[in-house]
């Protein structure tokens, strides 16, 4: 279930920074600052995917802690 919840997040946060993307110039207050969001933007959307890799990747095994049981 948590590899479930952290995909539907991660997949919530790839469309926000797809929509930045999209904004027109007109949105931002100059060309410096569309660059620099679609930049962030595309580097949040990178490093997102890989930790959503990571996370469906590994399942749901978590380490089992010594004297609890489950």
């Amino acid at each position: 279930m948590i590899p479930d919840i952290g995909v539907l997040i991660g997949a919530y946060i790839a469309l926000r920074c797809v929509e930045m993307l999209c904004k027109p110039e007109a949105a931002f207050s100059s060309k410096v600052a569309k660059s620099i969001t679609s930049i962030l933007a595309t580097l949040t959307i990178v490093v997102t995917a890989g930790i959503v890799y990571d996370l469906v990747s590994r399942g749901s095994n978590f380490p089992v802690v010594p004297g609890l049981s489950r």
